[in-house]
């Protein structure tokens, strides 16, 4: 051995000075970093309070977010914690939808399995950065679930919900006109009110009739999708207009989900979920809401 290493070790001095030849180190594996424990749990939407989101402390995300009461997005996401930035980075994320069948049978359609994004940690909550901007190129805002607020006073709701309009018009800073019953949908998408919801930029108006409910939404800032809360993929996108007000509708060209009009600076969004997904509104009983929403001399 002595005798073979003296032989060689001339060419390895070259060798080294030529390459100038290290020890190489074994790589070491990236590892993500724990997820701090305060962290985890149940979220849900700050605005539509349609989605939920639950956070483990593996790093798996699901995403919940309810369109109608036979449909249902999903997302599933792996993290990887980032305690430097505090975000929640991810790729290779699964977006599915659920259809839900009246003899409790489901339908799983895979959307994709290349997302990515990330979750920001914020002090109340996560804000969800989507890169395939599922929710119309906005960030969405998770706060925690309604079940903590007792257990942290600093994770507060920010709805008010009420039956006064009064009470919601003045949490909500933004004027409402009320809706009569006489202007509601009727037959199959027949409802009737339920509640007021508020919260500071934004009046919500809820009507539900068995598994039928809709949702008027009203603000100054927000609009859209956004203000809706809506970011199902509906089979259509089509626009209609009523007494020369321009509306974007989402849903089927015979059933509209989802209808979004401005007006004199002022944004409203009107979502139907239904019995079935063939359910929704026709443009002459969006009409008849818009109506009632909209002072006499803007309609007439």
């Amino acid at each position: 051995m002595k005798h073979i290493w003296k032989k060689s070790i001339l060419v390895m001095l070259i060798l080294t000075m030529i390459c100038g030849c290290t020890k190489q180190e074994t790589p070491k594996e990236e590892t993500s970093a724990p997820i701090p424990e305060e962290i985890l749990g149940n979220y849900y939407d700050e605005i539509a309070g349609r989605g939920m989101l639950t956070l483990d402390k593996n790093g798996d995300i699901t995403i919940m977010w309810s369109s109608s009461a036979f449909e249902t997005v999903r997302w599933e996401i792996h993290a990887e914690y980032d305690p430097e930035n505090k975000v929640l980075n991810y790729k290779d994320g699964v977006k599915k939808i659920l259809t839900f069948s009246e003899d409790d049978s489901t339908e799983e359609k895979e959307v994709y399995t290349d997302g990515s994004g990330a979750f920001t940690v914020e002090e109340n909550g996560l804000i969800w950065v989507n890169d395939k901007n599922d929710n119309g190129d906005k960030d969405i805002v998770f706060v925690r679930d309604f079940a903590r607020v007792e257990e942290d006073p600093g994770m507060i709701n920010p709805w008010t919900e009420t039956t006064d309009l009064n009470t919601a018009v003045k949490e909500a800073g933004v004027e409402f006109t009320e809706v009569a019953s006489s202007a509601l949908p009727k037959g199959d998408n027949a409802v009737s009110f339920q509640t007021y919801m508020a919260m500071p930029g934004i009046f919500s108006a809820i009507y539900r009739g068995g598994n039928n409910e809709l949702l008027i939404r009203k603000s100054l800032t927000l609009e859209g999708k956004e203000l809706a809360g809506d970011f199902y993929d509906h089979p259509d996108a089509w626009e209609e207009e009523y007494k020369g007000i321009k509306i974007n509708c989402e849903g089927t060209k015979s059933a509209i989900r989802l209808a979004m009009f401005d007006i004199a600076g002022e944004h409203f969004t009107v979502s139907f979920r239904g019995e079935t997904n063939e359910q929704g509104l026709s443009i002459d009983e969006i009409g008849t809401l818009m109506e009632e929403l909209f002072p006499e001399d803007l309609m007439k």
